[in-house]
């Protein structure tokens, strides 16, 4: 009897240097301005979204990279470096324009909408990062993109207060941007990175044991009962 072929569409996955060192890099650099501004006595939060003004739209790109304290920065370090490498690692190829994409609408999402302040700090690519991975692992049925999900959920689940104007201080608008934002490319791009687990069979090799229509033959072959069943007639 022929062996079965089994086909999976779940994408193969490998290790590249670009899944740590991306991260790492724009880590180095948030640091980076943070060392330099500090060092010298600068302040540069005029650089972060400043809502409805025209000027304010630089913020969009280097908002994310201004932060107010060592604190701040330091809270924002981690969960950006892990989610942004795993955004790599699951879209190896589309990771750039979803993430470019998610700067952009989320960052101009807090310009129309957010109050008449300046918006700094990476937090709103964090929640797009969240939200993007978790609503990817749901709608994909991905067991390892659902597993990372969760793991992002059960790790990082406290983050679904801050979307809520619950501190003055705190760029809420940005933080629910962020999440709107990555619900909506998750969406967007559900056809594309690791797809759910689908098996298979490879027809062209049991064409004796089927009909012309799909239908399994009332007789089968004599080889096939057998090898292939026990008494009761049980695949084994």
């Amino acid at each position: 009897m022929n062996d079965i072929k089994l086909h999976s569409e779940e994408s193969e996955f490998s290790y590249s240097h670009n899944i740590w060192m991306i991260p790492l890099i724009l880590v180095g650099l948030m640091w980076g301005v943070y060392i330099i501004e500090y060092l010298n006595g600068f302040n540069w939060n005029y650089l972060g979204i400043y809502p409805q003004s025209f000027y304010g739209l630089l913020g969009v790109f280097t908002g994310p990279f201004i932060h107010s304290s060592a604190t701040h920065l330091l809270h924002n370090s981690l969960p950006f470096f892990i989610l942004l490498a795993a955004l790599i690692f699951f879209y190896r190829e589309p990771w750039k324009w979803i993430f470019f994409l998610g700067l952009l609408s989320s960052g101009l999402m807090t310009w129309i909408f957010g109050r008449e302040s300046y918006h700094i700090g990476a937090s709103g690519l964090i929640y797009f990062l969240f939200g993007f991975l978790l609503c990817s692992g749901f709608i994909r049925k991905n067991k390892r993109l659902l597993t990372l999900s969760l793991g992002v959920c059960f790790l990082y689940g406290g983050m679904f207060w801050y979307i809520f104007p619950v501190d003055p201080s705190i760029s809420w608008e940005g933080h629910s941007s962020g999440l709107i934002a990555g619900v909506i490319l998750a969406l967007l791009f559900r056809r594309r990175g690791p797809q759910r687990t689908n098996f298979q069979f490879d027809k062209t090799e049991f064409d004796e044991f089927f009909e012309e229509d799909g239908s399994l033959k009332e007789s089968l072959p004599q080889n096939f009962v057998e090898e292939g069943t026990t008494s009761d007639g049980d695949i084994e």
